[in-house]
C-alpha cells in the first residue's frame, strides 16, 4: 500500500529530525540514535558470554556485520535502534529498539540489551524501557508494544511484568539456539494499560 509506506517514512523522518525527539533524557539516562561509531562497543556486548544464555545472538558478530546492521536500521522505515547512555559517565551501557513498526495496526516489537555489566541489575533496563514506551505511545501514537522472551527466563519476565507487560502466549520451539529449539513467550502492553513509572 503506497499511502501506508508514505505514512511510515513520514513518521520516521519526523523521528530523525534533529532536536525533535532525540536525545531522550532522564537524570540518569540518555537515549540517542545508534551511529556507526557505536559498532565496536555493541559487538563487545553481543559477543560476550555474559549475554549469551538468554539472548537472541546465535553467532559471533563481526564489525562488518554490525556496520551493515546499523546501516539497515538507520535506513529502515520500520525500525528505530537506540543507544542507552549513562549521563554521569557518558558511557554507552546498552541498546534498545522498536522494530517491525506497523503503522496500519499501530504496534511495534521491543528489544533491549544492557551490555555493560557494571550497569546490570541497577534498574537501568527498566528505566530505558520506560523512556522508549513514552516515545512509542506518546510520540508514535502506537496502540501496542510487544516483545519476545525465552520461556524460563523468569527474571526478565518479572521485570517486564513490573512495567505492565502481560503474557500473551507461547510460540513453541520457535527459535533455534545452540542446536536446541527454544520456546518463546510473547508479552504485550496496550497503551490504555500503560502507566509511566517514576522510580527505578
Amino acid at each position: 500500500n503506497v499511502n501506508l509506506n508514505v505514512q511510515i517514512v513520514h513518521v520516521k523522518k519526523k523521528i530523525y529530525e534533529k532536536g525533535k525527539c532525540f536525545p531522550l533524557l532522564t537524570e540518569r539516562l540518555k537515549i540517542e540514535l545508534v551511529n556507526y561509531a557505536n559498532a565496536k562497543t555493541i559487538i563487545s556486548w553481543v559477543n560476550s558470554t555474559a549475554t549469551k544464555k538468554f539472548s537472541f545472538f546465535r553467532e559471533k558478530v563481526t564489525i562488518k556485520k554490525e556496520l551493515a546492521y546499523i546501516k539497515r536500521m538507520r535506513e529502515s522505515s520500520t525500525d528505530i535502534l537506540m543507544l542507552i547512555v549513562d549521563v554521569s559517565s557518558n558511557k554507552a551501557i546498552g541498546a534498545i529498539g522498536l522494530h517491525e513498526i506497523d503503522r496500519f495496526n499501530n504496534n511495534a516489537r521491543l528489544g533491549i540489551i544492557i551490555g555493560n555489566t557494571n550497569f546490570q541489575n541497577k534498574g537501568c533496563g527498566k528505566e530505558a524501557i520506560n523512556i522508549v514506551l513514552k516515545l512509542a505511545f506518546e510520540k508514535l501514537k502506537l496502540h501496542q508494544v510487544y516483545l519476545h522472551v525465552f520461556k524460563g527466563n523468569n527474571r526478565s519476565i518479572g521485570i517486564y511484568s513490573k512495567l505492565g507487560f502481560h503474557l500473551g502466549g507461547d510460540l513453541p520451539e520457535r527459535y533455534k539456539l545452540n542446536n536446541k529449539y527454544m520456546t518463546l513467550q510473547v508479552m504485550y502492553l496496550l497503551k490504555k494499560h500503560w502507566h509511566p513509572k517514576e522510580n527505578f
